[in-house]
């Protein structure tokens, strides 16, 4: 009896030092218009159940309230370390088992209880989102950001990548958790398009874009060189792989190489042999392409289509 007791008295005892934990955390959060930064954050996290459409979509198109969008902004570069604490958030066993009970529940129900029913991807999206929203004071989460485009959810990935754009990240600083969706032909075309958004990046992402675009398909490969175009110098790392991408059959592929190459200027002096060899090719457009990037990779050759084109 003694000992069930000592060990009630253990758990009870557990569970006053975690409530007086929590409060003292709760009253240390910066305050805004008598509200804690964390009421302000969750109120982005509550869903719309009415709409036709999946309720990972409703939830990833979610946005926090107009009244939490200033408060937070008021509230400024204090947010930002409990908006990355939330961009690790996970849910709890018991949540992860009531979140299935919860979607068989009738509407009325589901609505009120949205509040403690938001699953934890959820969480994590808001989080980044509001990051974003905070731009230019939230870049000092862009490190946290750029580890969450790990995030096994698409909705928080997506969140994420809008994020980094706003808070404008270079895409040299997310290729180390890019490189491999960039590898898996699955994902490569949705990285490839994300990208589309950001500065142009440097050496890194040239890089390993050039070790992707030999396996990629003719689309992908076009959107590879319009970034190695964009890069300009600092894509020299790609340039044996522009120059294999001259002897392609495709036209279009032949040209955009070589105006990556001319981007990168007499750093692609070793393409020279091959962009004279394109002054003979069977289209006008890739000849007179390859005579422009000469003029500016190595002036001193001198070199022109030959005139009976």
């Amino acid at each position: 009896m003694k000992k069930h007791l000592a060990i009630g008295f253990g758990a009870a005892l557990t569970a006053l030092i975690a409530l007086i934990g929590i409060a003292a955390l709760r009253k240390s959060e910066p305050v805004y218009q008598g509200r804690h930064i964390t009421d302000w954050i969750r109120d982005g996290n509550l869903l719309s159940f009415q709409s036709p459409l999946a309720p990972q979509r409703i939830q990833a198109r979610a946005q926090p309230t107009v009244e939490a969008r200033i408060a937070l902004r008021a509230i400024g570069s204090n947010a930002i370390p409990y908006l990355v604490h939330d961009l690790g958030h996970e849910d709890s066993l018991c949540k992860k088992a009531w979140l299935p009970l919860w979607q068989r529940l009738p509407p009325r129900i589901k609505n009120a209880t949205a509040a403690w029913s938001v699953p934890d991807w959820r969480v994590r999206a808001n989080a980044a989102k509001i990051l974003g929203e905070l731009s230019p004071v939230s870049r000092s989460a862009l490190p946290d950001l750029v580890k969450a485009l790990a995030d096994p959810a698409p909705g928080v990935q997506n969140a994420v990548m809008d994020a980094l754009v706003q808070v404008g990240a270079n895409p040299d600083q997310l290729m180390p958790e890019l490189q491999a969706r960039l590898q898996n032909p699955v994902t490569r075309s949705q990285v490839l398009l994300d990208l589309t958004r950001f500065m142009p990046g440097g050496e890194l992402t040239a890089q390993i874009l050039a070790d992707v675009f030999s396996v990629s398909n003719a689309a992908d490969q076009q959107e590879i060189l319009y970034f190695l175009e964009r890069i300009g110098p600092q894509a020299k790392w790609a340039v044996p792989a522009l120059i294999a991408a001259l002897s392609r059959d495709d036209k279009e592929i032949r040209y955009l190489a070589i105006r990556a190459l001319r981007a990168i200027g007499p750093g692609a002096q070793t393409a020279v042999p091959a962009l004279s060899a394109r002054l003979n090719d069977a289209s006008s457009m890739v000849r007179n392409a390859a005579a422009r990037a000469l003029k500016i990779i190595a002036p001193e050759t001198n070199l022109s289509p030959p005139a009976n084109h």
